[in-house]
């Protein structure tokens, strides 16, 4: 399981290709999904972010993006984009699309996309750039509940009436055994983070499609480590994660 936490993106000098004045490029530098950026073109759109950032890890959340869209992260050193230095293509996603690449520090980073039929305009809630926090393996019997807000009440008949609210996953997550230097990574998340800033919890970063990443914070007061029987492992901890929008 990777942790994307620390987002260069939000603090970064951003540009674009085309831009609807309604859903600007600053909405992408706003927490909530709703705050939405729009182009106003489909060909050879990018977002270009002239900060140096290292990074390792980008993701790309509340898309309208098609499966045939071309969509690239690119990073180099100059502000030239005919054979940049990285130029990847991430997988299609239906939600949050991500892709991992060698650490490096780029000057100028840039997300390219690129359709051709059916839409008019591409939309963004929100892009990760950054490094990552690798956790340790999980607890294999975990719970992943998805939980909705939605109010039911039954009429003395039996008739069932109420609210649609909405659904979101909250899963709870115990890792039995950790090091010491995994200790202090996960601290000092929690020191960035708390129970607070968003983070994109891939909870299964082989098999994406086993259990989609999650837009989420951690849905708790305090991080309570406890000691193990392993010398080399000597700590457990369980994190609850609850999804936001």
């Amino acid at each position: 399981m990777q942790i994307y936490y620390d987002n260069k993106f939000l603090t970064a000098t951003i540009d674009y290709s085309t831009q609807n004045p309604n859903y600007p490029i600053t909405n992408l530098q706003d927490t909530r999904l709703s705050r939405v950026f729009r182009t106003t073109d489909i060909s050879g759109e990018y977002i270009k972010i002239s900060t140096s950032i290292k990074a390792s890890r980008v993701a790309i959340l509340a898309h309208n993006f098609l499966a045939t869209t071309v969509v690239k992260i690119q990073g180099n050193n100059t502000d030239v984009w005919t054979a940049p230095s990285l130029d990847q293509t991430l997988t299609y996603a239906d939600g949050i699309m991500t892709a991992e690449f060698t650490e490096a520090t780029y000057s100028y980073w840039r997300i390219y996309i690129h359709e051709t039929v059916t839409l008019t305009y591409f939309q963004i809630g929100s892009i990760y750039l950054g490094t990552y926090l690798q956790l340790p393996g999980m607890k294999i019997d975990q719970t992943l509940p998805v939980i909705t807000t939605s109010t039911a009440s039954e009429s003395d008949s039996g008739q069932s009436y109420g609210d649609l609210g909405y659904d979101y996953r909250n899963p709870v997550i115990n890792y039995p055994y950790l090091t010491q230097t995994q200790r202090a990574a996960m601290l000092a998340m929690w020191a960035e983070v708390k129970n607070v800033k968003p983070i994109v919890a891939v909870i299964w970063a082989n098999s994406q499609a086993t259990e989609s990443p999650l837009y989420c914070r951690i849905d708790q007061q305090e991080l309570s480590f406890k000691r193990t029987e392993n010398t080399l492992y000597p700590w457990s901890v369980t994190i609850k994660y609850k999804e936001v929008f």
